[in-house]
């Protein structure tokens, strides 16, 4: 099973070259065999930090939306399997409190992080790749500040720096006081990518920093009673946005309770078929499909890759923002799960597929008609 994808951008006229891996699910249905397999090399990784004298306690593993969640929820798997204690947190394109950083990116630059609740020793971000490394420079240097950290570890797939820009990153975080290593495995792919050095830019502006609203969310500041009713009708509204919110990295650190075989697999109905996941909700399409063996997800992905009539074979384009490939391979039945901030695109998908033959069911519905349980999906039961 070929685990890792050389591929050609269709938007980028700096860098051509683009890859992604098969726990992604990205060009084809993933499983639990694909998460297993990518998992080995996290594993060997983790080895690497386990002899180089880390903390085993008080660890936050973060995952940038969508590419990273996937690559650090195995990692935060990993580590809970050597008894190391770990929290995992990932980022979000959408509007709440917390940390926020940029990623010069075409397709979504600014991320928000939730800040976390609990005590940290060590931080570990965890990707698919490191291009130049300015994402992860502009939120260590800020979740550091923020938390009081002083150690971080970088794991990634593949790391593309060039050594000017490695040496450029320690640099800068060597005068924050922040110790950094870095962990990559050397994979066997054709025709690396050349790096063109594009210069590491330590993003100092205010649109950068926790404004003045969100330090009063973050350190608890006394509010007055109208204050703090207008908090709380803001935060409903954006649980709305949300599906099982309590259980989503985005919104809030989770632990090892977030990997409950029997959270997941007694939750859904169906135990085969191919979930279509849309933007953020891949972290719940991952979950199901981890405890279902017979069960997979695809991405409905944000990244437009050329047709290449080897890795690629189809292209479906939906609103001229998210791409679904190779859809031949789906294995039905087919579902879709999106938040209910994207029904839009959901609807679009649905309607496009059905005109390609291919039927395809909401996850998230709650009513028999559709799954033959009267469970309400959308609200946060699953606690």
């Amino acid at each position: 099973m070929q685990n890792f994808y050389q591929l050609k951008r269709d938007n980028n006229p700096l860098r051509d070259e683009a890859f992604t891996f098969s726990c992604l699910g990205k060009l084809h249905p993933a499983s639990n065999s694909d998460f297993m397999q990518c998992s080995d090399y996290l594993s060997e990784l983790l080895d690497k930090t386990i002899t180089d004298n880390c903390a085993k306690d008080e660890i936050l593993v973060v995952g940038l939306t969508e590419s990273g969640i996937i690559p650090s929820l195995l990692m935060h798997i990993e580590a809970v399997k050597q008894n190391i204690k770990t929290h995992i947190i990932y980022s979000t394109r959408r509007i709440l409190h917390g940390i926020t950083f940029k990623e010069r990116h075409s397709h979504g630059p600014d991320h928000i992080l939730p800040v976390p609740d609990c005590k940290i020793k060590e931080i570990w971000i965890v990707e698919d790749e490191i291009t130049t490394g300015n994402t992860i420079l502009n939120l260590i240097v800020q979740l550091c500040c923020r938390l009081k950290v002083k150690h971080v570890r970088c794991f990634a797939f593949m790391d593309f720096r060039n050594p000017e820009q490695k040496s450029n990153f320690l640099s800068i975080t060597d005068k924050k006081d922040i110790h950094c290593n870095f962990y990559s495995m050397q994979l066997p792919l054709e025709n690396m990518p050349v790096n063109p050095g594009q210069p590491l830019i330590l993003h100092d502006s205010d649109e950068n920093l926790v404004n003045t609203e969100n330090i009063e969310e973050l350190e608890n500041i006394e509010l007055s009673d109208r204050a703090k009713t207008a908090k709380k009708k803001n935060t409903e509204k954006i649980l709305k946005d949300w599906y099982l919110p309590q259980k989503r990295p985005a919104l809030s650190v989770q632990s090892s309770a977030l990997l409950n075989p029997e959270l997941w697999s007694s939750a859904f109905k169906y135990k085969k078929g191919t979930i279509l996941a849309v933007g953020e909700s891949v972290d719940i399409a991952a979950c199901f499909t981890m405890v279902n063996k017979n069960l997979f997800f695809q991405q409905i992905s944000l990244s437009p890759w050329k047709i290449d009539g080897k890795s690629i074979l189809s292209r479906m384009d939906f609103l001229g923002k998210y791409y679904l490939y190779n859809y031949e391979n789906l294995k039905e039945p087919v579902f879709i799960i999106c938040d209910p901030i994207d029904k839009k695109i959901e609807t679009e998908i649905i309607k496009k597929l059905k005109h390609n033959g291919i039927k395809v069911k909401p996850f998230f519905s709650g009513t028999e008609h559709d799954y033959g349980t009267e469970h309400d999906y959308s609200s946060p039961e699953m606690t």
